[in-house]
């Protein structure tokens, strides 16, 4: 038979595939709520970006494939440039976890890695995690890609801070608490701009 009984139920099944759209209906809404909140913030706090950084309309996007499950994703605030990278991503992984991640790439990280050095000390604590692969593009839970901070040691966390050719720091919240996402993601990019890269005081740009 060209499909097992458990894939024909699947295909025969129209009300899996309308709640599936349903369902990213409601992701994409909670991303949309997500953007806004973090845009009220900017517009109050009026941080300093580097220059080209998008920070007036985000974008959302969605695929199918990545680890052969979907995911739906704001990019918010966003400069992706072949020389350039600076990014605050939040992902929804089907069946994993929602993420937030800070992603520095290039001449933004070259700008922020002496700050964030300077302020790692203020990153335990905060159920963080360093991306530790040698490719920016990961986004699973796997050892081989994220580390917990504060597992790290000191001289652990400054060496992975001083080699990498980029960052990508991030903070997990479960599926089931994604009512939380919009609030969980501004406190996350408020901590990163006032405690680690302090461009609220630094004028670097």
């Amino acid at each position: 038979m060209y499909l097992t009984p458990k894939e024909l139920a699947y295909l025969s099944d129209t009300d899996f595939l309308l709640t599936k759209r349903q369902v990213q209906q409601k992701i994409n809404h909670l991303l949309v709520q997500t953007e806004a909140t973090l845009k009220e913030y900017i517009q109050k706090q009026s941080p300093t970006f580097p220059e080209g950084v998008l920070y007036k309309a985000g974008k959302i996007s969605q695929g199918e494939n990545y680890r052969e499950l979907p995911y739906q994703v704001l990019d918010y605030p966003r400069l992706f440039h072949k020389e350039d990278i600076f990014a605050l991503r939040t992902m929804c992984w089907w069946g994993h976890t929602f993420s937030v991640t800070l992603h520095l790439q290039g001449r933004s990280w070259k700008l922020y890695q002496p700050v964030l050095l300077d302020h790692q000390a203020q990153l335990s604590g905060r159920d963080l995690f360093l991306c530790v692969h040698p490719h920016p593009w990961e986004y699973h839970q796997e050892e081989d890609n994220y580390q917990a901070i504060d597992q790290l040691t000191a001289t652990e966390l400054n060496r992975l801070l001083s080699e990498k050719h980029f960052l990508k720091l991030t903070v997990f919240l479960p599926l089931g608490e994604g009512d939380r996402l919009p609030d969980f993601t501004w406190r996350f990019f408020s901590f990163i701009l006032h405690e680690c890269l302090d461009t609220l005081r630094s004028g670097s740009f």
